[in-house]
């Protein structure tokens, strides 16, 4: 079972979002901000990750720029998702505006996890 890290301040969007990752077989860890997601992936390298961009403490870029340093965390995907934020101001190419296709987070999700155990990730 692949764990997934979502990271969002909003409660509801990160219930909604866990409940339906755990619908598709996901195991989900949460976290409300960055540095508190770097303290989960700390105890637990999740195999994704799926964050908020706009959020207080340590916004999603940012968080991604940690993940990027660190070499057990760098080779977890990351998908961002934001209503507010231009995609083009993201760092990686994998970004759904919120509200998002449920059916389309899925696929996403399912995308870049099949691609990693690709690579052998």
């Amino acid at each position: 079972m692949s764990t997934v890290l979502v990271v969002d301040d909003d409660p509801v969007v990160a219930a909604s979002l866990g409940a339906l990752l755990e619908a598709h077989g996901y195991e989900v860890v949460a976290a409300s901000h960055g540095s508190e997601a770097l303290r989960v992936a700390a105890l637990q390298t999740p195999d994704l990750v799926v964050s908020d961009c706009q959020m207080p403490v340590l916004d999603g870029a940012s968080l991604y720029r940690r993940f990027q340093v660190d070499p057990r965390l760098k080779v977890v995907p990351f998908i961002f998702m934001s209503g507010n934020v231009d995609a083009r101001d993201i760092p990686i190419a994998e970004f759904l505006r919120e509200p998002f296709d449920p059916a389309i987070m899925i696929q996403a999700i399912a995308g870049l996890l099949n691609r990693e155990r690709r690579l052998g990730k």
